[in-house]
């Protein structure tokens, strides 16, 4: 339907005809509001049903927002003209005389007017038409992301709700007022949304009531304090003149009580591979969560390719292997190779999870030359093609991760850009060391360490020793080696850069040493 110019005049058939079975019907109160009665009315049942059920088509359908973007001119004409016709049938009757007065339309010197009919259509078809309208002229040229418009559609429900026991009061204490109502009426205005919008920011947003709203809730920015190992530089405009291709300023992010982030500086740039490594929970998956536009951080900023990551444009550029955050994951959840890249091509095209529906699939030399591109250097035959079908768990340990490669290559990243390997803490750092060209290890939400894999192999030198020791830690901490030295809960905690020459001097000077740990 949707790829009909004047759909709008399909979709307002369903309310036109229940406002036509209205023995009464006050054309201009649109479609009446169900608020009479608990039993349910056919007008705003039809109405609002078709809306509801048409929204959630849209929602399911790939191709929907272009196809209201790409008419949105034709259905704006259609559902102003058909405004305009109806204001100007206005004119021509009696105040509050309901649609369908006169019977007989040419009984009124001025001339000929809508129907009932009439009205029905009109006020259907201004109803669909602006809305297609409206939403199509956004959708085409406002695409790109605004914190102001995410901030006024964030703020929007809550304004609805509570805005009339607001706009009564304010009514009835300008009422009385002797000033015109082209004064009054905006101060009202005015007034209530000053008083809206404050409320929101202040006692919504921040709140369980804008989780509920919004999805979730924007606790109130606090400022940057401290200091992090490698401040990032300003950002550039462009993407191509040297500027990181992701990187996060000052990144803070909850999850309820959860800090999974924390501060977080941390950037990638042009022609590197970066490492992230850290334990589970330490924050990996929500900084590229970030990256990707999956998520939005609670404050500070976060650039992908010269730009915000959450433009459509920018967030469908980057290439992910889903099935790099464990083998329980990503492509481990499908039967077969070939299908983990159908779910991770429907999710890179759609802009959805991997686990949301989608109807584009990848051909047969779509395939080839994706799992050419992660498989083997040569050309490839039916034997990849074959082996690609073969079901996942059967394969060995650590090949339920491969069809995630030629996944991410499938996507059509561009190509000579920033590289990230991310893995949890089971996969071996030995990765990291052969693969990386600078490493970033993030703990607790934080980025505690980030070098390049000289500087990352000197600290992973460095042991902690534990023991039950009479030695005290002052004295201990004067040794050769011992980098720091801490008493514990009875415990000897020492950080050292040559252990065995350490631990061999704790034996020496204390026979009765117990609980040694070295890790």
């Amino acid at each position: 339907m949707l790829r009909v110019p004047l759909v709008a005049l399909l979709l307002g058939i369903p309310a036109a005809l229940a406002l036509m079975a209205l023995p009464t019907w006050f054309f201009w109160s649109g479609i009446p509001a169900p608020d009479q009665t608990v039993i349910p009315q056919l007008a705003p049942l039809v109405g609002y049903g078709v809306a509801f059920g048409f929204g959630w088509l849209v929602h399911r359908s790939r191709d929907a927002l272009a196809s209201i973007a790409r008419h949105w001119l034709p259905n704006l004409l259609a559902g102003t003209l058909a405004a305009a016709w109806m204001l100007a049938s206005l004119r021509a009757l009696p105040p509050m005389a309901p649609a369908g007065f006169p019977a007989n339309p040419f009984d009124l010197a001025d001339g000929a007017i809508l129907t009932k009919a009439g009205f029905a259509v009109m006020s259907s078809l201004t109803a669909w038409g602006l809305a297609l309208g409206i939403t199509g002229a956004a959708l085409r040229f406002l695409t790109g992301y605004s914190p102001l418009r995410r901030y006024l559609a964030d703020a929007s429900y809550w304004v609805y709700l509570a805005h009339l026991p607001l706009v009564a009061a304010l009514q009835v204490w300008v009422g009385h007022w002797a000033l015109p109502w082209g004064i009054k009426y905006p101060f009202v205005l005015a007034a209530s949304l000053a008083v809206l919008f404050a409320s929101y920011h202040w006692l919504v947003r921040p709140t369980v009531v804008g989780q509920l709203l919004n999805g979730r809730r924007h606790p109130p920015r606090r400022p940057a304090t401290g200091s992090q190992e490698s401040p990032l530089p300003a950002p550039s405009p462009r993407e191509d003149d040297g500027s990181p291709v992701a990187e996060l300023r000052g990144i803070s992010k909850t999850f309820g009580k959860v800090a999974a982030l924390d501060r977080v500086d941390l950037q990638v740039r042009r022609g590197e591979l970066l490492a992230v490594l850290g334990p589970n929970g330490a924050g990996k998956s929500t900084a590229i969560s970030l990256w990707l536009g999956l998520a939005e951080a609670d404050s500070g900023e976060v650039g992908l390719l010269g730009g915000d990551p959450r433009e459509p444009a920018r967030r469908q550029r980057p290439g992910r292997d889903d099935a790099g955050r464990g083998d329980a994951q990503g492509t481990e959840r499908t039967r077969t190779g070939t299908a983990g890249l159908q779910l991770l091509h429907r999710s890179a095209a759609t802009g959805r999870s991997a686990g949301s529906r989608g109807r584009r699939r990848l051909r047969r030399p779509a395939l080839r030359q994706a799992l050419g591109r992660a498989e083997a250097p040569g050309p490839v035959r039916g034997g990849h093609l074959r082996s690609a079908t073969r079901p996942v768990p059967r394969r060995t340990h650590g090949r339920p991760r491969r069809p995630g490669a030629p996944g991410a290559v499938g996507q059509h990243p561009r190509p000579a850009r920033g590289r990230m390997l991310h893995r949890a803490h089971h996969a071996l750092p030995e990765e990291a060391e052969a693969l990386a060209d600078r490493v970033a290890v993030i703990a607790g939400g934080r980025v505690i360490a980030t070098g390049s894999v000289d500087d990352m192999r000197a600290l992973v030198a460095r042991r902690r020793i534990s023991c039950e020791s009479r030695l005290s830690a002052a004295e201990v901490g004067g040794w050769p080696g011992v980098l720091d030295a801490r008493l514990e809960r009875d415990r000897l905690h020492l950080t050292a850069s040559d252990a065995e020459t350490v631990v061999r001097r704790l034996l020496s000077e204390d026979p009765t040493l117990a609980r040694l740990e070295v890790r």
